[in-house]
């Protein structure tokens, strides 16, 4: 048990890692745009007056200035953008029931907190993934967790999952019966920074975030939803591996049931 404990441990704090350099690179790169937009056209109107020579001498080294400490300024946004890099994707065979085995008990306290049902229900023949492993399991997370948020009173949360062969598709989908999204929102829910919430901290970051974890491995993300009526969202991952799941897991049972 206490092995168990210390890996989920381990696990959280990778997530919420990822979590961190994610919202700190979306950060980063909104700054760098707003910023440097507007430290461009300085620079550049610097530029084109100095091509005059009826300047006194005075004012030509006063927008020669201009140009140097846009130049460093945009210098030191390329900086802070580099440290801010997510590191490199690390992709590897997993299964579904791995990947939800060792997502799940991350939110099981917030389940039991809220006073949400768990239902499970995942294709015993789904191919084996090529994923990031803590990338795909901060995807399962944020959404579960999203979930979760919607339904403060309770509710159900269904996890599924299966193959669709002739799309050369694993769809991994996360179902809710919490109050939906309004349609007049539904487009806008996966951009940075949109949220409803205006209570506290960086919000709207979960479902970009999973929009590019998705992207990162080749796929796609898909919301359902209606107000009043619950969400939907599917994960598209690209088969890659052929070996079957009971080949590489041994029907591996999950930690978490129903």
């Amino acid at each position: 048990v206490q092995e168990a404990t210390h890996k989920v441990v381990q696990l959280q704090q990778q997530v919420n890692q990822l979590q961190q350099l994610t919202a700190l690179g979306y950060l980063t790169a909104t700054l760098a745009h707003d910023l440097g937009t507007p430290l461009h056209s300085i620079a550049g109107l610097a530029k084109l007056l100095l091509e005059h020579d009826a300047w006194p001498p005075d004012v030509g080294r006063k927008l020669e200035l201009i140009v140097q400490q846009t130049q460093r300024l945009n210098t030191v946004i390329q900086n802070v953008r580099h440290a801010t890099r997510l590191p490199e994707p690390h992709f590897e065979a997993a299964t579904v029931p791995e990947l939800l085995n060792e997502t799940l008990p991350l939110v099981e306290p917030l389940m039991q907190k809220s006073g949400v049902q768990l239902a499970v229900n995942v294709d015993e023949n789904i191919p084996v993934l090529h994923v990031d492993r803590y990338r795909v399991q901060t995807a399962l997370f944020n959404l579960i967790q999203n979930a979760l948020e919607a339904m403060p009173g309770g509710g159900k949360i269904s996890v599924s999952a299966s193959a669709l062969p002739h799309n050369n598709i694993v769809a991994i989908i996360i179902q809710d019966n919490g109050p939906g999204i309004p349609h007049e929102i539904l487009a806008r829910v996966c951009e940075p920074f949109f949220s409803t919430h205006t209570d506290e901290g960086l919000r709207g970051l979960g479902l970009a975030i999973v929009q590019d974890i998705v992207k990162i491995h080749g796929g796609k993300i898909e919301i359902k939803s209606s107000h009043g009526e619950g969400t939907e969202v599917i994960l598209y991952f690209p088969i890659i591996e052929t070996t079957l799941v009971a080949e590489l897991s041994q029907n591996e049972p999950f930690l978490i049931r129903p």
